[in-house]
């Protein structure tokens, strides 16, 4: 029994998460294989996904049973910008790789991808195309401010990235620069950033939390440009939506495919909140932070359910303490805790709140279980190296199989991704 005095309004469940960590413990009984290993079986995977579409190449969205029974490409051709594709973040780090390894063919490739996604891809808006097979009409299609977001920010990342090792791509932070004065002129104080924009500059869905993925470009590009419109729209959006949504532990449409409240939507609140104490060293920003992790926990397993014997959980020997479920409307676990394992690891030195290092750690760990090797077999299908399914399926309610306590086996191409960021930020210690 936990009785205290909630730390904010429509925050008492705060206590019980700190409580929940001390009865029940942490997963660090769970095996963590060697940094340089998994990394090298990821970029094997994320080489395997790079495609052609109309002579230009970018990376698919994963991969699907075929009706043989063996793994084969997803035949989409989107390349998506960011959310389930994460072209963007798949470059920066074929860009690390570089630096660590001195792959120059990964730089190459990378480089290939960004030129042709920034000068096919930015609509004369600025506002940036989520799908690569858009290029030759963008005007007639739309965009998500997920995607467009969380794309911009990488653009910056990988811009500042290059101009380290003395390459200048001028045009990646143009394009995202593009997309930050589009946004600065569009805000709306009812709306905020919405949810879904028509390339030539029409809000057709303004429903939302999801235009919080936006902040974060927005803070980054002040650190690079040092622009203070940039952090005035930062800190204006960022109130904006706390006092909106995640005040009222609330956040909603940042897991595209549902409609609801979930998860993923949090991430950049705690993303932003790190970036912009770092730059203003504003307490609040702490507090903004601490809000957002907690809400993001809630949705994380904090102790292992008692499966049947016969389970694939207890088959694969998987711990879902400290993994993550993704909405009310789609309740299976996913990895995608991995985005913010930086942040939180950040928050804690900030704060000097150990807890957070400890969740941070809880989630690492459980993200890095069933990762193939290239020779892991799940329902009898040999699985490609690097690959990891994206759903497990922890409780009665499934997606499209009834069976508790069973993995899918949908190999998608965002975990791999948020794991190479992960490991990026080790190996470079």
């Amino acid at each position: 029994i936990s009785i205290s005095v909630p730390r904010w309004e429509n925050f008492g469940i705060c206590d019980i998460l700190d409580s929940a960590i001390e009865v029940f413990g942490d997963n660090s009984n769970v095996k963590i294989p060697a940094a340089i290993d998994v990394w090298n079986h990821s970029l094997a995977f994320a080489k395997s996904l790079i495609d052609d579409y109309k002579g230009k190449r970018g990376f698919c969205i994963g991969y699907s049973l075929s009706g043989e029974g063996n793994f084969v490409r997803n035949p989409d051709k989107n390349f998506e910008l960011a959310w389930c594709g994460q072209n963007i973040l798949y470059c920066r780090m074929f860009i690390e790789d570089y630096i660590l390894q001195g792959n120059k063919d990964m730089l190459d490739m990378a480089l290939e991808i960004l030129d042709t996604r920034v000068e096919c891809c930015t609509a004369k808006s600025g506002l940036l195309s989520s799908q690569l097979r858009f290029f030759e009409n963008l005007e007639e299609h739309s965009s998500d401010t997920c995607n467009m977001g969380y794309g911009a920010y990488e653009l910056i990342r990988v811009y500042e990235r290059l101009k380290q090792i003395g390459i200048d791509r001028l045009a990646y932070l143009n394009a995202a620069k593009g997309f930050c004065d589009f946004f600065i002129e569009h805000f709306d104080e009812e709306y905020g950033f919405g949810k879904q924009w028509r390339l030539d500059g029409v809000c057709i869905d303004k429903g939302g939390t999801i235009g919080a993925f936006v902040i974060p470009a927005f803070a980054k590009l002040y650190a690079v440009t040092e622009d203070e419109k940039y952090l005035d729209m930062a800190e204006r959006a960022m109130r904006y939506y706390v006092e909106r949504d995640l005040d009222k532990f609330c956040c909603t449409a940042g897991a595209l495919d549902t409609c609801c409240v979930d998860k993923e939507t949090s991430a950049p609140f705690i993303m932003s909140a790190i970036l912009l104490y770092e730059l203003t060293k504003k307490d609040i920003y702490l507090e903004y932070g601490k809000k957002a992790a907690y809400y993001f926990t809630s949705w994380m397993m904090h102790y292992q359910p008692v499966y049947p014997k016969d389970s694939e959980i207890v088959k694969h020997g998987v711990c879902v303490m400290g993994m993550t479920s993704v909405s009310t409307q789609h309740h299976h676990l996913d990895m995608s805790a991995g985005s913010v394992v930086p942040y939180l690891r950040k928050l804690a030195e900030y704060t000097g709140d150990e807890l957070w290092k400890i969740r941070a750690d809880m989630m690492w760990r459980a993200v890095l279980q069933y990762i193939s090797d290239g020779t892991l077999v799940v329902h009898g299908v040999l699985r490609p190296e690097g690959s990891q399914n994206e759903a497990l399926f922890h409780c009665r309610w499934a997606f499209r199989n009834s069976n508790r306590g069973c993995l899918n086996d949908w190999l998608v191409a965002w975990p791999c991704a948020f794991r190479l960021s992960v490991l990026a930020e080790e190996l470079r210690k």
